[in-house]
């Protein structure tokens, strides 16, 4: 794995090859660290890496900028050779642009000239200059979302939003069609006179995925509480199918993924590969029936019914527990040393 150039008009410094890297990305809640950082981590897939990441979620919702309880981040480790951890120390640091000031101001306080230098290394990528810093409708985060994937998705060239997505959403929605002059943007906004944010929020419409079939066509993949509600199919059936703004609708039940902490956003959760870098992936990353079939042998022989405290207390049981889980990691081809 070797650096990354530096963009024209940056600093040239010395390239280093790396076996491993650790980057974390830094911000207040809202700044889109964990978009960025899951967005790098695809990257870095695509790129053959092995990789282990650690979100950490800021402790309080929409905090006041600039303060510690609203700080946002997203760390991972990735690398040509085995990763078994998020990594301990960095190798660089991301910020938005509240955390930087902070930063700024620390150095100012302690007057050091060693601090100083390092924020000679943050520049402004080129690819920054197509970025839109476009905040959330209040109306929608009164209403539930305090994520903006509850309200809206997009796919290549398709955006589909509730029209309470975004504050001052028309000018976002400009800006968007400036910066993507070149191919232009498909844009299906939801009126609330046709679904309700309560509705759109509560069957989980926005958090559905737009995909691209092998034959070019699109494709939206729904969870089943759409499908359940009339108002909510017909929507789909006749302003989403109907419109041809994708070509087929296709419904998922994913209750049992939401019962176990889940819930429809894993529904985009994907790493899209050629032919040539899905060959290259271990067999471990990868599910299949005969997986499955082994998992699900090993759960109903192993794996007890009924739990209480007296039954954790029990050292014999809580060694047995141990033991079933190695063999779930061997299993799976994860190293293990219990």
């Amino acid at each position: 794995m070797s650096e990354t150039i530096a963009p024209a008009g940056v600093a040239q410094k010395p390239r280093r090859t790396l076996t491993r890297a650790v980057i974390r990305f830094a911000g207040d809640s809202g700044d889109g660290m964990q978009v960025t950082g899951e967005q790098f981590t695809t990257e870095a897939a695509w790129a053959g890496n092995d990789i282990s990441t650690l979100p950490n979620f800021p402790a309080e919702i929409r905090a006041p900028a600039g303060t510690l309880f609203g700080v946002s981040s997203f760390q991972l480790q990735f690398g040509s050779q085995r990763v078994y951890t998020p990594g301990d120390q960095l190798d660089a640091t991301g910020l938005s642009g509240t955390q930087k000031e902070r930063l700024r101001q620390a150095i100012h306080r302690k007057n050091s000239p060693e601090l100083g230098s390092l924020l000679k290394d943050y520049q402004v990528y080129p690819g920054l200059q197509r970025a839109i810093l476009a905040r959330q409708d209040p109306v929608a985060i009164a209403a539930g979302a305090f994520h903006n994937d509850v309200v809206a998705v997009s796919h290549h060239h398709h955006l589909f939003c509730h029209e309470q997505a975004f504050l001052d959403q028309a000018n976002v929605l400009a800006q968007l069609q400036d910066k993507m002059s070149d191919q232009p943007l498909q844009i299906l906004q939801v009126k609330a006179a046709d679904i309700p944010l309560d509705v759109a929020i509560s069957t989980y419409l926005f958090n559905s995925q737009i995909v691209t079939a092998g034959d070019g066509s699109t494709c939206m993949i729904l969870p089943a509480e759409c499908e359940d509600n009339v108002q909510v199919k017909q929507y789909v059936a006749e302003r989403i199918v109907g419109s041809g703004f994708v070509q087929k609708a296709l419904y998922v039940d994913v209750r049992q993924s939401m019962r176990n902490g889940g819930g429809p956003a894993c529904l985009r959760l994907r790493v899209v590969l050629s032919s040539d870098q899905a060959a290259r992936l271990e067999n471990r990353v990868i599910i299949n029936r005969e997986t499955i079939e082994k998992l699900r042998q090993l759960i109903q022989a192993e794996y007890p019914v009924h739990m209480d405290v007296t039954f954790l207390r029990d050292a014999e049981t809580v060694t047995h527990l141990n033991h079933v889980v190695g063999r779930v990691y061997r299993m799976l081809g994860i190293p293990v040393d219990f």
